[in-house]
């Protein structure tokens, strides 16, 4: 079942080619080997000491990642994209979105997701969602309650930028909007990361997939079965 298929029954199958990350994170207890079920295949890397798959903790499938994450550890999970593969510029549309457990509520810095590296086009953490302007000099930084995200169930947090504006939803909910700058950065490699450099959300998660179009335009119904694409 599919995200859109839960709006609309009779809605087309989704193209393959357009996810280009989709990470269940199953495997064996203690893994620390990240496939991407996309058909590119992209490289995922990460901390053997501070991330490993869980199969205590899951949304689906067979376990989930677990990362130590904020105060404790710093480091992030991985997954190299190609420049500009996600899209970042006013005429690109994109979907980042996966289910995540937290283990506590920590600080706005300790970031969940994150897009870019040194230039960063965005990043949600534990109750802030920021976005750099054009320039990647500043931060537009809007807070949200942290009560919306939880220690003891999975929440479905998505991120989507329809070319006008980036819209931040948990649980199937519109939290934030914020208006689209204007980005334009086709030499910019767009990686895509769980946690960053220093400070990264410790917690759990699950059924990660990132699309190259707009998969949510309002408030909708999280999925209930894991991604096919």
């Amino acid at each position: 079942m599919f995200p859109l298929a839960l709006l609309n029954p009779s809605a087309p199958a989704l193209d393959p080619s357009l996810t280009l990350v989709l990470l269940h994170f199953d495997g064996a207890d203690g893994s620390t080997t990240y496939t991407d079920s996309s058909i590119y295949n992209r490289t995922v890397t990460g901390a053997a000491t501070l991330q490993q798959l869980d199969t205590s903790t899951k949304k689906f499938g067979l376990s989930s990642l677990m990362t130590t994450g904020w105060p404790t550890a710093a480091k992030r999970i991985d997954v190299l994209l190609p420049n500009d593969e996600l899209g970042m510029s006013s005429t690109k549309k994109w979907t980042v979105e996966g289910f995540v457990k937290i283990n506590a509520v920590t600080h706005t810095n300790a970031v969940i997701f994150q897009c870019g590296t040194d230039a960063t086009f965005f990043n949600v953490s534990c109750g802030a969602f920021k976005v750099n302007n054009a320039a990647f000099s500043a931060v537009t930084e809007t807070a949200f309650s942290t009560s919306l995200l939880s220690t003891t169930e999975f929440v479905h947090i998505a991120v989507v930028g329809d070319g006008v504006n980036i819209k931040l939803f948990i649980d199937g909910n519109t939290i934030l909007t914020v208006s689209y700058p204007a980005w334009n950065a086709p030499s910019v490699a767009t990686d895509f990361h769980i946690g960053n450099s220093t400070h990264t959300q410790g917690g759990h998660y699950d059924e990660i997939r990132i699309r190259k179009e707009v998969v949510y335009t309002g408030n909708f119904t999280p999925p209930t079965s894991p991604f096919t694409y």
